[in-house]
């Protein structure tokens, strides 16, 4: 179960604080959360065992809409994100719209997985 969270961890100050970025819904923008778990010396096993604990792998998988569609999320950042040159902003169009789009524009976004 831990295994499938997307997260890191760090050690900061004598703490092993785990990290993850999540997609806040309201305004698309990208951020990082954290989350304390114990002292520097405990190891990354014990560190993932802590994670499952706490329930962290759940915010983890959770931080975006799980039925959200490629298509939803493409549309969306082409809507919101903010180009410098016109030009920029068409390519994108393009490429979203005539390739990306019509392979992965149904299937939900979280189930698209590398080879």
């Amino acid at each position: 179960m831990a295994k499938e969270a997307r997260g890191w961890f760090r050690r900061r100050k004598g703490s092993l604080v785990f990290y993850w970025n999540m997609v806040r819904l309201e305004d698309g923008k990208r951020v990082e959360r954290s989350r304390f778990l114990g002292p520097e010396s405990m190891s990354d096993k014990e560190g993932w065992v802590k994670v499952g604990k706490l329930g962290l792998v759940e915010r983890t998988n959770k931080s975006c809409n799980p039925k959200a569609t490629f298509h939803q999320i493409a549309s969306f950042y082409l809507t919101s994100k903010e180009f410098r040159k016109e030009s920029t902003r068409s390519l994108h169009e393009q490429i979203v719209n005539d390739i990306l789009v019509p392979r992965w524009g149904a299937r939900i976004a979280v189930e698209i997985r590398p080879r």
